[in-house]
């Protein structure tokens, strides 16, 4: 098959060498590391598939909707525990379901308002979601507890998208005006505090209004990017960006 711009690989680290895994995209690791979620922007399946990491196996079904809604992107707790995020439509307006993390089949609407709200960002004990959202005006980061009810908490101040779950603390990094920024959430009864810390200056390739087009490691410490070197793409690895 021919390989298209938005084909999944993987790349292995020790060997420094990159398998095509399927022709879909928006990957997304579960949480045991065994498999991979992609969804099929342009083709038929309006669903989520899965398939394991090393191409053992076929494709399967993971998530889907009925009639004609399109999930175009998925989001999953690190830890396995609690709820995953799904984008529902590739146009404004956009909405997110929800379901339990191990019945993704059982996806119901979370945000289903006139506002666009999309880049859905689950947490790592999968107990908050994180997105943008329009309703302001303009796009704005927000976290809301889930499933639900509950407070919503503004992370941005000043516009912001692709919101990203630090994977070891309550904290969100999010892009805003050509800065990266870490907003530091504290819950009380009275709904939530935010401390905002800019980390560094935003040189990267932004996803756009499609998703996060970066992520954070497993410890916390580390982004990994994606950014334009002449007509190529290459991954960044952000170290010590505390430090900077």
């Amino acid at each position: 098959n021919a390989y298209t711009l938005n084909d999944t690989w993987i790349f292995d680290i020790q060997s420094e060498t990159m398998t095509r895994l399927s022709d879909r995209e928006r990957p997304e690791w579960t949480p045991d590391g065994r498999s991979i979620l992609t969804a099929d922007l342009g083709g038929a399946e309006r669903g989520i598939l899965t398939q394991p990491w090393d191409g053992s196996g076929s494709p399967i079904h993971y998530a889907e909707l009925s009639g004609t809604r399109r999930i175009v992107e998925i989001s999953l707790p690190r830890r396995g525990t609690g709820y995953l995020a799904a984008r529902v439509g590739a146009g404004g307006p956009r909405n997110i379901f929800i379901a339990p993390i191990d019945s993704p089949q059982a996806l119901r609407p979370f945000l289903r308002t006139p506002a666009d709200e999309y880049m859905p960002s689950v947490s790592a004990d999968g107990k908050f979601l994180a997105y943008v959202s329009d309703q302001s005006g303009g796009a704005e980061g927000l976290v809301s507890p889930l499933p639900g009810p509950g407070p919503r908490a503004m992370v941005s101040s000043d516009g912001g998208t692709e919101p990203v779950w630090s994977p070891v603390e309550s904290k969100v990094f999010f892009r805003a005006n050509g800065k990266f920024i870490a907003a530091t959430i504290a819950w009380h009864t009275a709904g939530a505090t935010i401390t905002r810390h800019t980390l560094f200056d935003d040189a990267f390739q932004s996803g756009g209004s499609s998703g996060a087009n970066y992520d954070v490691t497993a410890d916390g410490q580390r982004f990994l990017f994606a950014k334009p070197i002449g007509d190529e793409t290459r991954t960044i690895v952000t170290l010590n960006w505390f430090e900077e």
